[in-house]
């Protein structure tokens, strides 16, 4: 019902997500495309509920519609000291999942400040709750002092950070903005690095997905390490393309020469 509203309501942002689809998914018919973007609202309406259970400390009332794939690869990687970046993505489920691999495994999150004070309180207590520490995304030293002291870092390098600190690399077959500092942090740190994938499923599970480290990563080529990060978001939004936070104005940097589809 939230996400039924928010839909009708928020025309702002309904626009956001219908412009991501249609660059995103063109071969979609006009029909099909606006169905998405319903159901688009519709787990966003559900993320809000996960939020609120896992910012109150209620996970282990969900905790058996949880599975975990890969948790092994992930604490063996922890295991060895050298810090884990966490590579994540914005799906609606982020912040229940994120708890209940929290509860597995702690680990650091990053996260953005929000402007609103109250919010803000808000939001930084109900991740101090899961988590050990909450740094703020801008905060690069904190991350990189937290890996070399053998934290996990849980890191998001899936939304527009404007063009100072990126390249543009294809993603979904379109040039985007990609953040650089995701290389940049791993090779400083030699800390490894393991992608965390998360969904809803039709029958109101959760399913964890933590990967094996990356070999060969980063390469020293930006835009080759941007590529592949944005092709392994790629993949991940294609098993539950509904469930991925496309009200973010993904393409709002443009390359030289071309203008913000919003």
């Amino acid at each position: 019902m939230l996400g039924r509203l928010a839909y009708s309501v928020a025309g702002d942002r309904r626009h956001i997500a219908e412009t991501n689809i249609h660059l995103c998914f063109p071969q979609l018919s006009a029909a099909d495309q606006k169905q998405l973007v319903k159901q688009i609202f519709r787990n966003n309406g559900r993320g809000i509920i996960e939020t609120a259970f896992a910012w109150t400390g209620r996970v282990d009332r969900v905790k058996s519609r949880i599975s975990f794939s890969g948790l092994d690869a992930l604490q063996r990687a922890a295991s060895e000291g050298k810090g884990v970046l966490l590579l994540g993505m914005h799906f609606s489920t982020l912040d229940l999942c994120g708890a209940a691999l929290g509860q597995q495994v702690p680990f650091d999150v990053m996260y953005r400040r929000n402007k609103n004070q109250l919010m803000e309180a808000t939001m930084r207590a109900g991740r101090i709750r899961n988590f050990p520490n909450a740094i703020e995304r801008s905060d690069v030293r904190s991350v990189i002092k937290a890996l070399k002291s053998g934290h996990v870092v849980w890191y998001g390098p899936d939304q527009d950070y404007g063009r100072k600190h990126s390249v543009f690399a294809p993603f979904f077959g379109i040039e985007t903005a990609s953040i650089t500092a995701t290389a940049r942090i791993a090779k400083i740190t030699g800390a490894p690095v393991v992608i965390f994938q998360h969904r809803r499923t039709d029958d109101n599970r959760y399913v964890i997905e933590l990967s094996e480290p990356l070999k060969h990563y980063p390469t020293g080529d930006e835009r080759e390490d941007a590529a592949r990060i944005n092709q392994l978001v790629e993949d991940a939004i294609l098993k539950a393309p509904d469930q991925y936070w496309w009200v973010h104005r993904r393409f709002k940097t443009r390359p030289p020469g071309e203008s913000r589809p919003y």
